[in-house]
């Protein structure tokens, strides 16, 4: 690896470095699993479970609510399917992520149903409907941002009042 001193942040070293591939990602995966199997031996052991968390947040140098996020992640799942759930769904090159068109219509179309229907909403039942027909479908907040660069952003239920 490159040292960088004037980065403190690693991720920022590597991207700088274009390093952001296999070994890399093989690596955050594997810590963010070790992160909460020792919360949860943590719990198990009678610790609790918020000072559980904060023990595995402060050993791995992670945010507490950042490893409630990767539990969720995780949740349910056995644990051989834990290292596809925790890998990054971020692109480091750069290059859009595949979204399907049919995809893309069916969400603007549940999104303008009404004004109170959320990009949340619309993503949700998208997302229902896209593992049935097998459409291609980013992250929600890849979604998000290309609503709000496309000029769809419904204006907050808040701004009437303002």
């Amino acid at each position: 690896m490159i040292r960088c001193w004037r980065y403190r942040n690693r991720w920022a070293v590597l991207r700088i470095c274009g390093q952001f591939k296999g070994d890399i990602m093989a690596k955050s995966v594997k810590v963010r699993c070790e992160a909460i199997e020792y919360a949860l031996k943590l719990i198990k052991k009678g610790k609790p479970p918020r000072t559980a968390w904060e023990m595995a947040a402060g050993k791995f140098d992670s945010n507490v609510s950042t490893l409630y996020r990767w539990y969720r992640l995780i949740e349910g799942k056995p644990r051989g399917e834990w290292s596809s759930a925790l890998q990054p769904k971020w692109n480091s090159e750069g290059t859009p992520v595949e979204f399907s068109q049919a995809a893309w219509d069916y969400f603007l179309a549940v999104y303008n149903e009404s004004r109170s229907t959320s990009v949340r909403e619309a993503y949700c039942k998208t997302q229902e409907v896209a593992e049935s027909k097998g459409w291609e479908l980013p992250s929600e907040r890849t979604v998000n941002r290309r609503v709000t660069r496309e000029g769809f952003k419904k204006p907050s239920r808040y701004e009437d009042y303002i």
